[in-house]
């Protein structure tokens, strides 16, 4: 299960290369794509909006529209659309194409509603799930503290434990 970012990154490289774009572009669309939708449903929706498919997608209209503008930007110019805005939640985005880009940095650990709610040891309500900075920082140091004691990189800590919670 630690090889669930590389396993990602390889179909991201595989829908760059059939749609003729840079893969950190595919993961762009896809992290902008991830909100509310299954990892099945994030591929096909990602591999539509990338070849211009029209399909519906299940992530907010205004995901949608970030994702259209990640396609048209620039590389150097993705993580600024994805960044959150000030005193916003949007971090995991941000964090889940950061770790699809560089699946090797073992640091790296996305917290999201099933985080949280693992972290919990419950589901999350609507309040718990929208972390500012400060609580996506102390749910990040909670994987970490747990991954050394487990032995494994923070990385793994979190893609094991989604899985499971998935």
């Amino acid at each position: 299960m630690g090889t669930w970012y590389w396993q990602a990154r390889t179909i991201c490289e595989r829908l760059a290369n059939d749609a003729g774009v840079a893969v950190e572009t595919v993961v762009g669309v896809m992290a902008a794509l991830s909100p509310g939708a299954t990892w099945d449903r994030n591929v096909i929706e990602t591999r539509a909006l990338i070849t211009g498919e029209n399909i519906s997608f299940t992530t907010y209209p205004k995901m949608v529209v970030k994702a259209r503008k990640i396609l048209a930007a620039d590389v150097a110019d993705i993580e600024g659309l994805l960044a959150p805005r000030p005193n916003k939640s949007g971090f995991k985005i941000l964090r889940f194409y950061r770790h699809i880009c560089q699946p090797w940095r073992p640091d790296i650990a996305v917290i999201d509603r099933h985080a949280v709610a693992i972290c919990l040891g419950r589901m999350a309500d609507k309040a718990e799930q929208k972390l500012t900075r400060w609580m996506y920082t102390n749910y990040e140091l909670a994987y970490q503290v747990a991954a050394k004691r487990a032995g494994v990189a923070v990385s793994e800590m979190q893609a094991i434990t989604w899985c499971a919670w998935r």
